[in-house]
């Protein structure tokens, strides 16, 4: 049976796009990610794997030399290429992050927002990284978004003791960590109900309390290796 998740496969990633798009918007609402890569991305060759909507997209194009976006649901990708209309330096290609179609040592840096831990498989994880690293040039680094296991988004999830294995898995590839705190902003509490039921269903919906949902992050990052 296949899980209600924000996976490839996700029918709320791909058919109801829309109500993915609510979710993306209110995440990160203060966009202190942004703020945090400003300064990695600018004037560089960016790639963002699991670009999903382009919801920073147009920013980050405004920073970097060049921005390719890459995203496995192509109804996430037609909603970028809306955002990036008038970016004539954006690239948006659908795709796996399995087998990326770009020469190697050609990307300055690596983003990816939430998108390597919803990949199912270690074996399928540790092909992406090796692909992000391939696509890097040198002293080229990647920089991962990941929630953290210890916040009230996980734990209301109920994933923290899947999400602090899989932190320690990174860990162990290399990769240096950074918490951060920052948060959902629906627009109402009806509507973050509506948006948590249709992703995970009641058991995540009935938690919510608020149009407001804290949300700690873990900001990793690693330089290319030459190993």
């Amino acid at each position: 049976m296949k899980q209600n998740t924000l996976q490839g496969n996700s029918k709320v990633y791909n058919s109801q796009a829309d109500i993915y798009e609510e979710f993306v918007d209110a995440e990160d609402y203060s966009k202190k990610i942004l703020k945090f890569l400003k300064p990695k991305i600018e004037n560089k060759i960016v790639l963002d794997v699991g670009c999903v909507n382009g919801k920073f997209a147009s920013e980050m194009a405004h920073l970097s030399s060049k921005y390719i976006g890459i995203d496995i649901s192509e109804a996430q990708i037609n909603k970028a290429k809306v955002k990036t209309a008038e970016n004539k330096n954006v690239k948006l290609i659908c795709c796996s992050a399995t087998n990326l179609p770009l020469p190697s040592e050609s990307v300055d840096i690596v983003i990816s927002l939430w998108a390597v831990s919803v990949i199912r498989g270690r074996r399928n994880k540790r092909k992406v990284l090796k692909e992000m690293e391939r696509v890097l040039k040198k002293d080229g680094e990647i920089y991962l978004v990941e929630n953290d296991f210890s916040g009230d988004f996980e734990i209301m999830r109920g994933h923290p003791i899947r999400t602090k294995k899989y932190h320690k898995w990174l860990e162990k590839n290399g990769f240096k960590s950074k918490k951060m705190v920052t948060y959902f902003n629906f627009k109402s509490f009806e509507d973050a109900k509506r948006i948590f039921h249709a992703i995970w269903k009641g058991r995540v919906s009935n938690k919510v309390k608020n149009k407001v949902i804290n949300h700690n992050i873990v900001l990793f990052s690693k330089k290319k290796s030459f190993k």
